[in-house]
């Protein structure tokens, strides 16, 4: 009697329950939000709606101030037209801590569950701006810009967006990573640049959810029209493991405002960002571009970078810094390199990629001998063999 009890019970659970999901007309809806703390606004963006059956009419956004733990005490704030995503919600006061969601709608009377709710908490504009911002013409065609972090952050900070402006036309917002430095380049004598930046957190949230902080008072300079310096300087390089030795070629100066004494290189160990210090490989004179720097030691990182010398006081911004990880010298060598000779005039030349390589494997180089006289070294255009012939 039980047993017969118990299974038209489960059988009539299952059934509520398929009647249940066939009730449901959309699904439970989900958005992101970004939070403008300098103009109060919470910008809302609400992804598509899926839709099981009927027809979908709008997104309604819902908001409360207090007991966010209970699942009541939401109220409406708007109701979006159907073909809406986007909603704008004001008012959103510092210092006070905030519960949004949003749910769906589907005529004529289907509501979806409301969406995974977001709370959030506002700060002190003042604690949240980019604090010490300046900016210095180091040379006629470069200003740069530095600062420091805000006194606090609503979560870890992610990026930071420099707004910027030349001879009063606004440009492209520019948008970093953590750091506290930043060049505008390829500038002229007498430009003025005004700039203002703000930083971006991400507080812990079940969603994506941005909060940007009050931008900073303008800052303003003007490049002075007799200035002396370059433009910021360009080289490359190639690095030879089995010597470890980098070959460096310094390409010419370029808009010389002043008399050119040279290139300077500059490396250090360690990534850009790192605090170890400069240190000075080399002093070139006007007419030198080449340099090679010895000594390299596995398994580390290195950065190398060069400026331009246009007085003893003088000097251009650094080149866009070369960053190249040495690497052990036994995993960088092709393996199974094998010689079969296939005709009394040719031999075949196979072999596979190394354990691992500094990036992407441009080429190879074979060096050979015949009767120990070595010959011109051959750049194959296979990947994995090459025949000798003649």
């Amino acid at each position: 009697m039980r047993l017969l009890w118990t299974e038209r019970l489960g059988k009539n659970l299952w059934k509520k329950l398929m009647i249940a999901f066939a009730s449901i007309a959309i699904r439970k809806p989900t958005f992101e939000a970004t939070y403008h703390e300098d103009i109060e606004i919470l910008d809302i963006l609400i992804h598509e709606p899926k839709v099981e059956r009927g027809q979908f009419d709008g997104f309604e956004i819902l908001m409360k101030t207090d007991d966010f733990d209970l699942p009541t005490g939401w109220r409406t704030v708007d109701r979006l037209p159907a073909n809406e995503r986007k909603y704008e919600l004001d008012g959103v006061e510092p210092l006070r801590k905030y519960a949004v969601t949003v749910r769906g709608h589907v005529l004529p009377h289907n509501v979806s569950e409301m969406a995974d709710y977001l709370v959030f908490e506002t700060m002190d504009a003042d604690l949240s701006v980019p604090e010490n911002v300046k900016l210095k013409a180091v040379d006629p065609y470069t200003v740069q810009m530095t600062w420091d972090r805000p006194e606090t952050s609503n979560g870890p900070i992610t990026n930071y967006t420099i707004e910027w402006s030349l001879d009063h036309d606004w440009q492209e917002n520019v948008n970093l990573s953590s750091v506290n430095f930043y060049e505008f380049t390829d500038l002229k004598p007498g430009q003025t640049v005004v700039v203002s930046i703000c930083a971006r957190s991400r507080p812990s949230a079940s969603m994506k959810f941005d909060y940007v902080g009050t931008r900073s008072a303008f800052e303003r300079v003007t490049i002075p029209l007799q200035m002396k310096g370059m433009r910021k300087p360009t080289f490359e390089a190639i690095y030879h493991e089995d010597l470890r030795q980098l070959d460096m070629q310094v390409h010419e100066p370029k808009d010389v405002k002043g008399q050119f004494k040279g290139f300077e290189i500059l490396m250090k160990i360690g990534l850009p960002n790192s605090q170890n210090v400069w240190k000075s490989m080399a002093n070139l004179t006007d007419n030198q571009w080449e340099h090679h720097i010895g000594g390299f030691l596995p398994q580390l990182n290195y950065t190398v970078t060069v400026q331009g010398r246009i007085s003893p006081d003088i000097f251009s911004v650094k080149a866009d810094p070369l960053v190249f990880e040495v690497i052990h010298a036994d995993f960088s060598v092709p393996r199974n390199v094998t010689l079969t000779p296939i005709s009394p005039f040719s031999v075949l030349m196979t072999w596979d990629s190394p354990a691992r390589s500094n990036g992407l494997i441009a080429g190879y180089v074979i060096e050979w001998f015949v009767d120990r006289m070595r010959k011109a070294s051959i750049h194959p255009s296979s990947n994995h063999s090459h025949t000798f012939t003649g």
